[in-house]
């Protein structure tokens, strides 16, 4: 008999997501809570994701967070979630996009070259651009219908139609078509979507159940004891509240903004109808028997014709 005091027991993982809500991974806080203090998860997550041939064993991964100049700290926590160092030689930046890619990829962009600008000096040498390689991973959560999983984009010529940097690439991962994939199976996912996947888990258990195709038993077992550490961190739990409530403040108004449209739409349409019905001579009575509007409010139309 399985102890349900195990975290990777599945009684254990049952009552724990009666009690707790599991808040988004992809969420700015969680994401970077889990990823930015286990350097092992991260480095399991980078290399599988963008499929980097580096030994595992001997890779070597540092956070870039305090390297960034001071003036840039400010954007740099409002945009970007994790930036990282593989080996000295391979420089990643993690965003993760909630509005659709095509609405802000101008922006992305611009910041994009600024980071890579950006990039730390190694003692008094700048590195040699050419040396290196930096991917921006792009993680968008947003898109819903789209059936391809992902773009690579990189600088291009339009004029040669040649690539002319072959070492600077922006990888766009469509987030909800992995977590799809893995329902519908038809085919076998790769280690890297099954890290994707489980990205937009609902539920520990569902998060247990695709991580464990893909990490050991220690690292699933802290997988999961993080984001539950996560999820029941005070402030985390007030951010995403905030979050979901602006959230429904802006679909709330757009909504109201739609409506309101409508109604105005509806209201111009009525109000030719009547000025055309005036003009016609006909009574009030029957104006208002077609249009719904009262004999008043068809005396103010017929006011403003005559102003």
């Amino acid at each position: 008999m399985k102890d349900k005091n195990n975290i990777l027991d599945t009684n254990y993982l049952s009552e724990l997501d009666n009690k707790v809500k599991l808040l988004p991974i992809t969420f700015d806080p969680i994401f970077k809570g889990i990823f930015g203090s286990n350097i092992e998860l991260l480095k399991d997550f980078i290399l599988s994701v963008l499929e980097i041939d580096i030994d595992r064993d001997k890779c070597k991964i540092r956070l870039l967070n305090n390297e960034l100049p001071i003036e840039n700290y400010t954007e740099y926590k409002k945009f970007v979630y994790l930036n990282i160092v593989l080996n000295d030689g391979i420089f990643i930046e993690i965003e993760i996009n909630r509005s659709d890619f095509n609405k802000v990829k101008r922006r992305n962009f611009i910041y994009q070259n600024k980071m890579y600008s950006m990039i730390p000096e190694n003692g008094d040498d700048s590195k040699d651009l050419d040396n290196v390689i930096f991917y921006q991973l792009n993680l968008n959560t947003e898109n819903k219908t789209e059936d391809y999983g992902e773009h690579v984009i990189v600088p291009y010529d339009t004029t040669i139609k040649e690539i002319y940097i072959d070492n600077y690439y922006t990888i766009l991962k469509y987030l909800e078509f992995y977590h799809k994939l893995y329902y519908t199976k038809s085919r076998k996912l790769e280690r890297g979507e099954l890290w994707l996947a489980a990205l937009m888990s609902k539920s520990f258990s569902e998060l247990y159940d695709i991580l464990s195709k893909v990490l050991s038993s220690d690292k699933l077992k802290l997988m999961i004891e993080e984001t539950k550490r996560m999820s029941l961190n005070d402030f985390n739990l007030h951010a995403w509240k905030k979050q979901e409530m602006d959230d429904l403040v802006i679909r709330e108004g757009n909504r109201i903004s739609r409506e309101e449209g409508i109604e105005a739409g509806i209201n111009y349409e009525k109000t030719e109808t009547i000025k055309n019905m005036l003009k016609e001579k006909a009574n009030y009575e029957f104006i208002n028997k077609v249009t719904g509007k009262s004999i008043k409010e068809i005396k103010e139309i017929e006011k403003s014709m005559k102003d």
